[in-house]
C-alpha cells in the first residue's frame, strides 16, 4: 500500500470523529492523534479503519431511532429495526453475564446477525478450556469465573459474569461461524465496543488485549469474540 492511500486512511479516519458518538476510552485513546496512527503499519490501519467504521455505523442508527422514537413517541415504530433474533442457546448465554453486556448485545442485534457462545464459566468448564487451550486462565481467574466487580462466581449466587464470547453468522448460512473472516469479526467488535461504552461501561477487546492503536499484529494470541468490562465510562 503506497503512502498516498496511508494517508487517505488516516483522514478518514480522523474525520470520522465527529460521527462516532459516545465512544469507550480504548477508542478515544486511538483517535486522540494521527502520530501514533503514522507510526502503525498500514495492515494495522485498514484493520483500525474497519473497526471505527462499525462505530460509525452502529452510532447513526441509534441516532436515527432516538430521532423517530421522539417523534413519534412510539419507540416500535423506528426505522432500521431488525428481524435478526438470538436463538435458544445465545439467550440462554445472556442470562449469565452482566446485564450491561446483554443490552450490548441486543442493541448490536439490530444491524449484524451473531451468536452469543459463553458468558459465566465455573471450575470444571473453565480447566477444561485450558487444557485445550482455548483459554489462557485456569479457574478462577478468567473474567468469566467473575462478575465485573471481580467476585467470583458460584452456582445459584444470581451474580453474573463481566465477560462474554460472541461470534458472527456467516452471511449466507445461519449455522456457520466464519472463524477465519477477521473482517466479520473486526466489525462486530467495533458495534459491540460502541454499545458497550453506550451502556457505560469500558471493554476489553481480545483483538487489542493492550488496548492501544494496534488491532491484532501486535499480540500472539487472539481471541476475536471476547469482551470483558474493565471499568466504568463516566
Amino acid at each position: 500500500m503506497k503512502p498516498k492511500l496511508e494517508n487517505s486512511l488516516l483522514e478518514n479516519l480522523m474525520s470520522s470523529r465527529h460521527s462516532l458518538g459516545k465512544i469507550s476510552p480504548m477508542a478515544s485513546q486511538s483517535l486522540s492523534g494521527t502520530y501514533s496512527f503514522r507510526n502503525a503499519r498500514v495492515e494495522s490501519l485498514s484493520k483500525a479503519w474497519t473497526y471505527y467504521e462499525t462505530h460509525s455505523r452502529l452510532s447513526r442508527w441509534r441516532r436515527t431511532v432516538s430521532i423517530a422514537s421522539t417523534a413519534s413517541q412510539t419507540p416500535s415504530s423506528a426505522p432500521l429495526s431488525s428481524m435478526n433474533k438470538f436463538g435458544t442457546k445465545s439467550q440462554n448465554v445472556l442470562s449469565t453475564i452482566d446485564v450491561r453486556l446483554g443490552r450490548a448485545a441486543q442493541c448490536v442485534l439490530k444491524i449484524r446477525d451473531f451468536a452469543v457462545l459463553s458468558g459465566a464459566r465455573y471450575a470444571e468448564e473453565q480447566n477444561e478450556l485450558f487444557v485445550e487451550g482455548v483459554s489462557k486462565k485456569r479457574w478462577p481467574d478468567s473474567k468469566h469465573n467473575r462478575d465485573a466487580d471481580g467476585i467470583i462466581l458460584q452456582r445459584g449466587s444470581g451474580r453474573r459474569a463481566g465477560a462474554i464470547d460472541i461470534a458472527p453468522w456467516n452471511t449466507e448460512q445461519r449455522v456457520q461461524i466464519p472463524w477465519e473472516d477477521h473482517k466479520a469479526f473486526i466489525h462486530l467488535a467495533g458495534a459491540f465496543e460502541m454499545a458497550c461504552a453506550d451502556e457505560g461501561i469500558a471493554v476489553r477487546w481480545g483483538g487489542n488485549w493492550d488496548m492501544d492503536e494496534i488491532i491484532m499484529d501486535d499480540q500472539t494470541f487472539q481471541d476475536l469474540g471476547h469482551f470483558e468490562i474493565v471499568g466504568e465510562i463516566q
